[in-house]
């Protein structure tokens, strides 16, 4: 499953989200793996959960001096042209008229592609949520919106309904969605007089028909 969400970041983003990714991504699944597998009664799960937390310090330390991608990826692109979009977008929205949200349909995507977003466009933070995030945190981060702290918030399709700040000038659909509903409560986020939403992948006519 690891392996597959990491691909996704790859794909959906580009070489700089994966190593990030990889890096901090991987040893957060498997200190959750050893939580859980230390809550277990089984003490076949319970040794596995202690064999796990004593390899993730030496794991940490190998993927935060993690620098070279291998043969295999080296020549791919560091920042994917989907994203390019994304940050090319954002440099004009952000000088223009304030802050929004991005919408991503994976957790895995929200804190790389934050992170991507605050190194990338000059002059702006943002910071990733999700549903699986401790609620203080999530909290934390919303309100540093709603100040004007952090311009872009990336969050998962799930909190489209928890996420109400009155200036949010626009919103960004980053994937695919298909559902009317999806539409409606994403569009909403948008709660300015002059708010815009932007679609990278579906067809702006058509999500205005719905």
């Amino acid at each position: 499953k690891v392996l597959g969400r990491l691909k996704h970041v790859f794909v959906e983003l580009g070489l700089a989200a994966f190593s990030y990714a990889l890096r901090h991504n991987v040893v957060h699944h498997l200190q959750s793996q050893a939580q859980n597998l230390a809550e277990l009664s089984n003490s076949g799960a319970q040794a596995k959960a202690e064999q796990l937390k004593i390899a993730l310090p030496q794991l940490r330390t190998k993927l935060q001096n993690y620098g070279d991608p291998g043969n295999a990826i080296r020549g791919a692109p560091n920042i994917s042209k989907k994203a390019e979009t994304l940050m090319q977008l954002l440099a004009r929205k952000v000088q223009d008229a304030g802050k929004g949200i991005v919408f991503v349909t994976q957790v895995i995507v929200t804190v790389p592609l934050a992170d991507l977003i605050s190194t990338q466009v000059p002059g702006v933070r943002s910071v990733g949520v999700y549903g699986q995030m401790a609620l203080a945190d999530q909290n934390r981060a919303i309100e540093e919106f709603r100040q004007g702290h952090v311009q872009v918030l990336v969050a998962t399709d799930t909190l489209q309904e928890g996420i109400d700040v009155p200036d949010c000038e626009w919103v960004v659909r980053f994937n695919e969605f298909t559902t009317t509903k999806a539409h409606i409560q994403g569009s909403g986020r948008a709660r300015s007089s002059n708010a815009q939403v932007y679609y990278l992948e579906n067809d702006p006519d058509m999500e205005e028909e719905r």
